[in-house]
């Protein structure tokens, strides 16, 4: 018998997607460095907003930011170029 649904116990919530991450997020997300996070927001290549004094970042702007970039062309000798 599984306790956990058994009478009187609630189901388990569904998964939410996280509509923004912190900067320190952001950063592990693209796994670089506060500094270039910001730099991505100057140029306009990432959105920001504040939630309260907090800068946020909208997670499909991320997105969005991370399937742009190029491809990777990997030479014969397995180099990236």
């Amino acid at each position: 018998m599984n306790h956990a649904l058994s009478a009187g116990a609630a189901a388990p919530l569904p998964a939410v997607q996280r509509l923004f991450l912190s900067i320190n997020e952001a950063c592990a997300a693209l796994g670089c460095a506060r500094s270039y996070i910001y730099e991505l927001i100057g140029a306009g290549a990432i959105e920001a907003r504040k939630m309260g004094g907090k800068t946020v970042i909208p997670a499909d702007s991320l997105q969005a930011y991370a399937r742009g970039l190029p491809l990777a062309k990997i030479a014969g000798n397995g180099s990236a170029q």
